[in-house]
Parts: structure tokens; sequence; C-alpha cells
């Protein structure tokens, strides 16, 4: 019995994109939190670099709100990576060990898949 694949994402380049940023700005945060105690230790001056490394971290969470706005579940007409106070869907539970909105975004970057977190519809990114 062959499996049908899920629909094609309607905007699908603008959610591989806006997944690729939150996993940018994770990483920046990673490399300022373990950074800046090394750098200290080493004995460099981290003022300077760590603000400019948080006001990165800025422009790029403003663009993940901008680009999470930008697209919609075809399904229920929500953002499927803006996570408001109710409990996920329970098929988006299933997607990732990450639950949530951190989910959706792994899911879509590691298998190019894209399950909303409020309604369980599933779609395939194809970008």
């Amino acid at each position: 019995m062959k499996r049908e694949l899920p629909p094609v994402y309607p905007k699908s380049s603008t959610a591989l994109l806006d997944s690729r940023v939150v996993a940018t700005a994770w990483i920046l945060l990673v490399c300022v939190g373990l950074g800046a105690p090394i750098a200290q230790w080493a004995g460099f001056d981290v003022i300077a670099p760590g603000v400019a490394l948080l006001m990165l971290f800025l422009l790029i969470v403003i663009a993940h709100v901008v680009l999470s706005l930008s697209h919609r579940c075809p399904a229920c007409g929500k953002p499927p990576t803006v996570q408001t106070f109710g409990t996920p869907h329970p098929n988006s539970r299933r997607q990732s060990r990450f639950s949530g909105w951190s989910g959706a975004v792994m899911n879509v970057i590691r298998r190019r898949r894209l399950v909303c977190i409020h309604c369980g519809a599933e779609y395939r990114i194809e970008a």
C-alpha cells in the first residue's frame, strides 16, 4: 500500500527561509553564550563584539517575526510557526522531539515537512 504524499505548502520558500532564520538565531545565541565567557577568560574585550552580536540577533528575530507572519496555513488560516498560549495540535507534537513552533521549524529544516501547530495539517516543503 503506497502512502500518499502531503500537498505542497503554497509558500514553501518563505517557510524554509523562516526556518533557516530561526536556526541562525539559535546558533548565534549559542555563539554569544559560549563565546563571551571564553573570550573574557582569554583576556579579550567582549563588550563591543557582544553588543554587535546581540544587535544582529535582534535583527534576525525581527526577520523571523516578519517571515512567520507572512505565510499562513491553507487549512486554518493561522501562521503555522506562531504559537499562542494554547496546546499545539497532537499531530504537530509527533513531528519532532521538539514541541510546538520549534518542532515545526526543525521539521521543515530536517525533513522538508511542515505540520501546522494549530490544526495539524501536513504539507511538503518544495523550495
